[in-house]
């Protein structure tokens, strides 16, 4: 549970900076040892989670089955047989719930709502993997973005097709908010 919040955190400290990584967390035995000069990770799940990841084809957090049962917060989609996408994404969780994929929402939703803290974060991250799905010059880049917006459509369809269609402006979620402070909050992170 702790490292799904941490790579939660990962993931909001560089969607500014458009850096974007694909973890996989697995429960296994490793081994770590310090060196004169060199700390060593070895081990059986490591290995796995090295030759596992190097398949998979989009971005995000992914969560193998032998771990899966620590998860209590974070909703999942499965990947393949062996592995889940975790959506990190509470704020747009929330959003999601209030809406039910259809904006605007009524601005007492957002005022004083801890649960839609991130939502500038969460807009643009999607703004980014719209964008990168369609622009990137590297095909290969642009199947991965595509894969992983996939993965957003699959559980927030008509949210995701709303947000497209107003560009991710904000004021498509609430016209009637003032979204300065967010917006201010977005830009000193």
């Amino acid at each position: 549970m702790y490292a799904c919040e941490f790579v939660q955190d990962l993931l909001y400290r560089t969607i500014r900076r458009e850096i974007y990584f694909r973890a996989l967390l697995r429960y296994g035995e490793f081994n770590h040892d310090r060196l004169q000069n060199i700390e060593c990770f070895y081990g059986e799940a490591l290995i796995d989670s090295y030759r596992k990841e190097k398949g998979i084809g989009c971005t995000g957090l992914l969560i193998h089955s032998s771990c899966q049962r620590f998860n209590k917060i974070f909703p999942m989609s499965k990947y393949d047989d062996e592995v889940s996408f975790v959506y990190l994404n509470q704020s747009l969780e929330r959003l999601n719930l209030v809406s039910q994929g259809l904006l605007p929402i009524s601005p007492i939703y957002l005022e004083g709502a801890d649960e839609l803290w991130r939502i500038v974060w969460d807009v643009k991250l999607l703004e980014n993997i719209n964008r990168l799905m369609t622009q990137h010059g590297d095909p290969r880049v642009r199947a991965k973005f595509q894969a992983t917006w996939h993965l957003y459509e699959m559980r927030y369809r008509d949210l995701l097709h709303a947000l497209e269609e107003n560009d991710f402006n904000l004021e498509s979620i609430c016209p009637r908010y003032d979204w300065t402070r967010r917006l201010d909050q977005f830009a000193e992170e």
